[in-house]
């Protein structure tokens, strides 16, 4: 189990046995850091090779972004804004399919925090290279009462389908983000600099580490913004897939390239912990009301 106040633990790797399997596994890893700490420590000492669906930090514009970053495109990062809407979210209203049913109980792990906040705070971490150090959040429950379509079922619901985020990463950028349900699907990601903006518009309508985004950047005062296009070398599989799936088989390629060559450019089980240890501290802030600090690993 992770210790308190850390953002997971730091395991030795062995050698897999040769009747060993390496494991995917989709994004929630667990219910919790200290679930997630347990797989994590069971894999290692399996000596398997493991990886965790963060597909965000296999997306094509999100890497372009990240590289632009990392090159000083902007200068220094001052702040990011997130507005996230999610129509496609099943608790977007007063009705739910039983298939879904389970998402409306927080004991589950999987709702709009774990899941849609948990993707975009991952992936946005991924492309500033920096982790939270202080986070503080409101989580709210606005459709209480839910109707499941099959039966007529009224499921009380206590997930949290609202999500607002204020935050610092260590690179010193501030993060503000509200995440919630809607009608129309929209995702608008602001990043400013010391020298100018790039924003990130949902291309596809869909969920952040799934969308191709249409990138704008303006540099210099009072200048227009001007398209981004990425780069073909930052798409690994043909692009004429589905967009849903597309960003899933470029991780897939990924780990395979990591498994023939031996290196480690997917996210693991450990990703995993830190994100959970991330997302515990967020419902610790709104269940306080309190600024919660994050120890950061070297």
């Amino acid at each position: 189990m992770a210790q308190s106040g850390s953002t997971g633990p730091v395991i030795q790797t062995v050698v897999p046995s040769p009747e060993s399997k390496h494991v995917y596994c989709e994004w929630p890893l667990a219910l919790n850091t200290a679930e997630a700490s347990d797989i994590f420590r069971l894999a290692t000492a399996k000596g398997v090779r493991h990886i965790t669906g963060l597909q965000a930090r296999a997306n094509p514009a999100i890497n372009y972004v990240k590289d632009l970053l990392s090159e000083d495109y902007l200068g220094k990062v001052l702040s990011i804004n997130v507005s996230y809407s999610m129509p496609g979210f099943p608790t977007k209203g007063s009705t739910i399919d039983q298939a879904h049913a389970y998402l409306l109980d927080k004991k589950n792990g999987a709702d709009q925090l774990t899941i849609t906040t948990g993707h975009l705070l991952d992936g946005l971490t991924y492309l500033m290279g920096s982790p939270f150090t202080k986070i503080a959040a409101s989580l709210e429950t606005q459709y209480k009462e839910i109707s499941v379509m099959e039966t007529g079922e009224v499921i009380q619901a206590n997930a949290p389908d609202y999500v607002a985020i204020n935050g610092m990463l260590k690179s010193g950028a501030l993060l503000s983000g509200q995440i919630r349900n809607s009608k129309i699907a929209g995702l608008s990601i602001e990043i400013i600099g010391t020298k100018g903006e790039i924003s990130m518009k949902s291309k596809d309508g869909l969920m952040f580490q799934w969308d191709a985004f249409n990138l704008q950047a303006v540099l210099g005062e009072n200048q227009a913004f001007q398209s981004l296009i990425v780069p073909s070398h930052y798409y690994i599989n043909p692009q004429e897939v589905n967009p849903i799936s597309y960003n899933i088989a470029q991780l897939y390629t990924q780990f395979a390239n990591d498994l023939r060559k031996n290196t480690y450019t997917t996210p693991d089980f450990q990703t995993g912990c830190r994100l959970h240890y991330l997302l515990d501290q967020i419902i610790k802030s709104a269940e306080t009301g309190t600024v919660q600090y994050l120890t950061v690993e070297e």
